[in-house]
């Protein structure tokens, strides 16, 4: 049977399970999406417990802020290509080519996995061996809130959908413009929130919105 992560499964019908997209499966085949539920639970954890003691320095919003990138889609799909899981996932004839949410998710998948077969300590240094080297590069960036990354976090985890920010006004002199924004997450849209710059507006109305998710 495959390894992944140099980890011998004890149950390899898990590891056959964390491969197999909801596309691929059978009658009495389950997909990957309750391990995948189960080790993003698993990934957030650890992820925050390593942050947590690596950095005793550092605030609640800057570890908060460097976790929703550490954890997102994009850094996900590197590590799932760079361990080569994305030649290992069972899917249906009709996906030809491997979206970036399939190979997150997969991960995630495997991690619970690893987590059912042998407990928090295994898969907890697992996670540690194959994210330093995400952690160390994102958290040696200048620190910033990034209220945008962590709303785009929250909704495709919760809802697998991207935030769309829109324009909606634009106000003042030429030299010193206002920028009027709002964003939508499926049917709901949050804002308007200002700012002096297109970017600075979604960060402000992109903080409305996680506070209103909060609530």
């Amino acid at each position: 049977m495959t390894s992944i992560f140099d980890y011998a499964f004890n149950d390899e019908n898990l590891l056959k399970q964390a491969l197999r997209h909801s596309s691929a499966k059978g009658e009495n085949l389950p997909s990957n999406e309750r391990l995948e539920f189960l080790g993003d639970a698993v990934l957030g954890l650890v992820i925050s417990d390593i942050l947590y003691k690596k950095f005793p320095e550092k605030e609640e919003g800057e570890l908060t802020s460097i976790k929703s990138e550490v954890v997102s889609r994009p850094i996900l799909k590197d590590i799932a290509v760079k361990h080569e899981i994305n030649g290992l996932i069972e899917k249906g004839k009709g996906i030809k080519q491997m979206p970036d949410s399939i190979l997150a998710n997969t991960l995630e998948a495997v991690l619970g996995a690893i987590y059912l077969d042998s407990g928090l300590l295994p898969v907890s240094n697992i996670i540690k061996d194959i994210f330093s080297e995400k952690i160390d590069e994102i958290s040696q960036r200048p620190y910033e809130i990034n209220y945008k990354a962590m709303l785009q976090h929250i909704s495709q985890k919760e809802n697998n959908l991207l935030p769309e920010y829109k324009l909606s006004k634009t106000s003042g002199p030429a030299h010193n413009p206002i920028f009027e924004v709002t964003v939508k997450i499926g049917d709901k849209t949050f804002g308007p929130a200002m700012g002096k710059t297109k970017k600075e507006a979604e960060q402000n109305v992109a903080q409305i919105a996680l506070e209103s998710l909060k609530a």
